[in-house]
């Protein structure tokens, strides 16, 4: 039984006939879901929209279907929020612990995300560390596009000062970076004294 879809449709006076209508499905489909029944992403989507809750609250696990890949590679929409500020910290901080392959993030200036966590900058180099690919894209505090969204915003200048002052946060992983293009790889075979102290 699904006790939760129940107990939000009797909340928000939706009846289950009513729901099946907004979701464009048989009576019985929605029936079947009060019955614990997951819905098909789409369907899970509509409802979760339609009665103002997370989709997770009425369906915290949904089911696997046979040869859906088990590390959530699949091409389903796991989540979506309707801005930045309504995505839980733990679910920032869950993304940067549990990437395997790749972290990739695109903002103009991202001060919320160096502030969901300060210790950011550290949790990133650690990933890279164990093979996850970090990328971060910032705003040219410079550029054209940030002068035209402050100005959007009704901020002005504050926008590129925000994009500076967030770099700050990431500094430690340039240096990292340049360093890192400056190794030469260790070639045991062809190990020779310094010339001049270290190299």
């Amino acid at each position: 039984m699904n006790d939760r879809l129940r107990t939000v449709l009797g909340q928000r006076g939706v009846s289950p006939d009513s729901l099946a209508e907004i979701c464009e499905v048989d009576p019985k489909t929605v029936s079947r879901w009060l019955g614990g029944r997951i819905p098909h992403a789409r369907h899970r989507f509509r409802v979760a929209r339609h009665l103002r809750v997370e989709e997770t609250f009425l369906w915290p696990e949904p089911s696997k279907r046979p040869g859906q890949p088990r590390d959530g590679l699949g091409t389903e929409l796991v989540g979506t929020y309707q801005n930045r500020a309504s995505v839980p910290r733990d679910v920032w901080l869950a993304l940067l612990r549990e990437a395997r392959h790749e972290i990739g993030v695109l903002v103009f200036s991202g001060t919320f995300f160096a502030q969901s966590n300060p210790h950011v900058a550290k949790m990133l180099s650690e990933r890279a560390a164990e093979g996850v690919r970090v990328r971060l894209c910032f705003g040219d505090p410079d550029g054209q596009a940030v002068a035209l969204r402050g100005h959007e915003e009704g901020i002005g200048d504050t926008l590129a000062a925000k994009i500076r002052a967030s770099l700050t946060y990431y500094r430690p992983l340039r240096s990292f970076d340049a360093v890192w293009a400056a190794a030469r790889p260790w070639a045991p075979d062809q190990e020779r004294t310094a010339d001049h102290g270290q190299d």
